[in-house]
């Protein structure tokens, strides 16, 4: 794991010096996707590395009981830090996705079942639409089609912003639900 990190320090030091340059900062395309690249995780890390060694170095060198007891709780917040850290480090280094970073449309269509499905499109459709307002996307409604019921017969969401796809590409298929229908008259 040592050697993956020390590989992605370094590329971390190339985008840096790389986004320094005059001709990608004059270039906002380059730096756009440079700084996407750019990532503070092994900064944070190297932080929470020295939080931990600095804390010890006091604990050995250090007389005051106060002293002595806020360099411990410094240490236990360095080490639970460094854990935090670690296991994002992990994932970090998985391979990516090359889409991870682009769009996503999400079509919705009620299929057969009437008033009942297309009442349920439209609780799909909101639901992913509150999701992204969540989580920070934007979305843009492409197309609609209400139904009579109140619900939406078809719909084309645009969802934009940094992972949408990495975070939705595993959104598909037919849903169905079956439950008592809100049409139903018990």
């Amino acid at each position: 794991m040592i050697e993956k990190l020390l590989t992605i320090k370094e590329d971390y030091n190339q985008l840096t010096q790389k986004m320094s340059d005059p001709s990608v900062v004059s270039d906002p395309k380059a730096y756009r996707d440079l700084a996407r690249k750019e990532s503070r995780l092994i900064g944070q890390y190297e932080a929470a590395l020295k939080q931990v060694k600095d804390s010890e170095e006091l604990i050995g060198s250090e007389s005051d009981a106060e002293l002595i007891e806020m360099a411990k709780e410094d240490l236990t917040e360095g080490k639970q830090l460094k854990e935090e850290l670690e296991e994002r480090l992990k994932i970090a280094m998985l391979p990516q996705d090359a889409n991870d970073d682009k769009n996503v449309i999400i079509e919705i269509r009620a299929g057969t079942g009437g008033d009942e499905a297309s009442l349920f499109a439209a609780e799909l459709a909101r639901m992913y639409m509150r999701y992204a307002d969540v989580v920070g996307f934007k979305t843009d409604i492409t197309s609609r089609t209400d139904a009579d019921s109140g619900g939406v017969k078809e719909m084309v969401l645009t969802i934009e912003g940094e992972g949408v796809f990495s975070k939705l590409k595993y959104e598909s298929g037919v849903h169905r639900v079956q439950r008592i229908p809100v049409t139903e008259s018990q």
